[in-house]
């Protein structure tokens, strides 16, 4: 009997929570620039670079009360990066496109409140699911080299590199769940009593790796801006 009150008290809390509370729609779509936590396997002339990537979302932001809410949603988020070589090796380079599905839940907590304006915090966790990945680059060509000599009379033979194209996954090596934590900070503008216009700053830190044997995650930082729109009759900013 007790726990059935208790269980029956806790109910009640959460349907004041849900009545009392209001659900925003958000759309936003914008540009990221990811990095990897540790440079796999990289050779002498070797460097890693980060590369931009394209991002969408589709989230629900549930507020709780004035200040705190909570968000969860969908997104598609390119982590991209490219490996270059320092000369005399410069033309070669792996540029790789990396697509992931991914499910952020997160809680926002309302750091500044004016009559249009909402500055928010966010801070949780995602999860996301490696969809896709696209691989372009150059490999030397040893089949079609030239000879030249130096004024020393050194011979210097230079490689011509061929273009390739992948696509797909290497099942024993890759990890195709990943996981990890989300920090983000919104600008939130009223321009209508349903709609509001949103820029935000979300980093993302994977926890886990992309590879099995390596161990090297992504460091994702997204810029976007979308709309807000208000679910609940005759309610927007507020």
């Amino acid at each position: 009997m007790k726990k059935f009150r208790i269980s029956l008290v806790i109910s009640y809390l959460f349907l004041g929570v849900i009545v009392k509370g209001q659900p925003f729609f958000e759309l936003s779509g914008g540009l990221n620039y990811n990095s990897l936590s540790d440079n796999p396997e990289l050779g002498f002339f070797e460097e890693l670079s980060a590369e931009n990537g394209i991002y969408f979302s589709v989230v629900i932001n549930y507020s709780i009360n004035e200040r705190f809410g909570l968000v969860g949603g969908v997104q598609f988020v390119q982590k991209n990066y490219k490996l270059h070589r320092r000369p005399p090796f410069q033309s070669v380079f792996k540029e790789v496109e990396n697509d992931f599905l991914q499910t952020p839940i997160a809680l926002e907590v309302r750091l500044l409140q004016l009559e249009k304006i909402i500055i928010s915090f966010q801070a949780g966790f995602f999860a996301s699911y490696w969809i896709q990945s696209y691989t372009e680059g150059t490999i030397p060509n040893a089949f079609n080299s030239t000879n030249s000599l130096t004024e020393n009379g050194e011979v210097i033979q230079n490689f011509s590199v061929s273009s390739y194209k992948e696509k797909g996954f290497d099942q024993g090596s890759d990890n195709r769940l990943e996981i990890g934590t989300l920090l983000g900070l919104d600008l939130i503008y009223a321009i209508h009593s349903k709609y509001s216009m949103v820029l935000a700053f979300t980093y993302n830190y994977a926890f886990t790796s992309l590879s099995k044997s390596l161990d090297y995650s992504n460091r994702t930082l997204v810029s976007s801006i979308g709309v807000r729109y208000s679910l609940t009759k005759g309610k927007g900013h507020e």
